[in-house]
């Protein structure tokens, strides 16, 4: 999509796929370039019986399917909004579908009858937090022959009237033992229909619905995100924080990607200037405790290398330790200070380096002197308690900034307004740009009249 892709898992999992590829790469003239290299959706709260829990969806073995469907589960559906709108073109000239597309038929949403044709395997009608759909007669069952089509289901877990240029959709389950904890449903999708170079066109949309399917309410419960952001050569980033825009960045260290610290790799390093990237968390879990109002960013935890990092710094490893970044604590249970790497001296904080680097004010590595190296982030929502069977979201926009004419350090007030301008597309109902681009095949007035499935 223009200059960034991304490298998905055939189960969803959002790593790099080979050594030789990250997650998210940009180009940079004939040649791919790391920006994330792995990131994965994280949940941690405390069971009824006192026992802290923690699932996720990092690495390659997470379980792709549908609860209940006892047939391999083949995923991503992938369909595109050339092939939705040739599916609306086909069922409005006479009522019938007469050239079924078969991206259109699959789509897996509620009791959708052709499935087993499609896939492989039967979708029953009592199967609820399927693939999201336009349901043209409101039956609630997905009938593609009956005019019904794929949409995104983002707005409050309900769906939305938007179809991106092209969307993606894993089903992904999370077992404790033998029984599925959380349904994790992906959803991953862009949009290419506004003007060359423009933020929206460069971004990427990761958007979780999570269902808790357990008999178990959690207390203090975080959902939260890992993100290992490499900028070309992982061994000389920093990472930063836009507070006011919930957003999470890396950027290089100087002016120069590389500088001799990843000579196996020279054809993974930026000859120009070194690219920034931003994760932005645009729709956060809701709390019931506070009329169902969304939480906002609540900690942003480092996990630094280099030359004289203390080990309380590593990355997590067991249930403790991921429980203890999502809560803002670092290994040993102390809580991160805002000065120098965050461990050993300043005042308790929530979010680590909120400060500006390009003006050199606030709290940053680069003001700091950090040591450079490979920077990961954990951040979060939370605390609150999630309730068996409470269904949540999670959604991100992840982009970059890479303009040739602005420094290394420039390149991070350019990504704050890329940035704003991927939340005010996400908060206007993905409604913003020219007719016939962008704009949505329904309005938002017409969905919102629509039941829930």
């Amino acid at each position: 999509n223009e200059q960034i892709r991304a490298n998905f898992a055939p189960n969803g999992a959002t790593t790099s796929t080979s050594p030789g590829n990250s997650f998210i790469e940009v180009q940079e003239g004939e040649q791919w370039l790391s920006l994330l290299r792995e990131s994965g959706l994280l949940i941690a709260g405390v069971a009824p019986d006192g026992e802290t829990k923690f699932y996720n969806t990092r690495g390659a073995d997470i379980e792709v399917g549908f609860e209940g469907v006892e047939a391999e589960v083949q995923a991503p559906w992938r369909i595109t909004r050339e092939q939705v709108l040739a599916h609306r073109a086909d069922f409005e000239d006479n009522g019938v579908v007469d050239n079924p597309i078969p991206e259109i038929f699959a789509w897996p949403g509620r009791g959708n009858r052709f499935s087993e044709e499609y896939n492989g395997h039967p979708l029953s009608n009592s199967f609820a937090n399927l693939a999201p759909f336009w349901d043209q007669d409101a039956n609630g069952i997905y009938d593609p022959d009956e005019g019904d089509y794929p949409i995104l289901g983002v707005r409050g877990g309900l769906g939305n009237p938007s179809v991106p240029s092209e969307m993606m959709f894993y089903p992904i389950l999370i077992r404790d033992g033998a029984e599925v904890f959380f349904k994790v449903f992906l959803t991953a999708f862009r949009y290419d229909c506004f003007a060359e170079g423009t933020a929206v066109n460069n971004t990427l949309f990761l958007h979780y619905q999570v269902v808790n399917s357990s008999e178990l309410t959690f207390e203090d419960t975080y959902i939260g995100y890992f993100a290992d952001g490499n900028s070309g050569c992982f061994a000389d980033d920093y990472l930063g924080v836009f507070p006011d825009q919930q957003a999470v960045y890396f950027y290089n260290s100087d002016e120069t990607d590389g500088g001799g610290l990843c000579p196996l790799v020279e054809s993974s390093i930026f000859t120009g200037v070194p690219a920034a990237v931003g994760l932005d968390l645009l729709r956060s879990p809701l709390d019931p405790a506070a009329s169902f109002d969304e939480i906002p960013l609540t900690y942003v935890m480092p996990v630094l290398s280099g030359g004289g990092i203390p080990p309380a710094i590593a990355e997590p490893v067991t249930v403790a330790e991921y429980y203890n970044y999502l809560s803002g604590r670092w290994l040993d249970g102390q809580q991160l200070l805002d000065e120098g790497n965050g461990y050993e001296s300043g005042e308790p904080t929530a979010l680590a380096f909120t400060g500006d680097p390009a003006t050199n004010t606030g709290w940053t590595e680069i003001g700091e002197g950090n040591a450079i190296g490979d920077r990961k982030a954990v951040f979060s929502t939370g605390p609150f308690t999630l309730q068996r069977g409470a269904i949540n979201e999670f959604t991100l926009g992840v982009t970059f900034s890479l303009d040739p004419d602005l420094g290394y350090l420039e390149q991070i007030g350019n990504l704050r307004n890329r940035l704003d301008a991927v939340q005010q597309f996400f908060d206007n109902c993905f409604e913003q740009g020219e007719a016939g681009t962008c704009a949505p095949l329904i309005t938002c007035s017409e969905y919102l009249s629509v039941p829930a499935k």
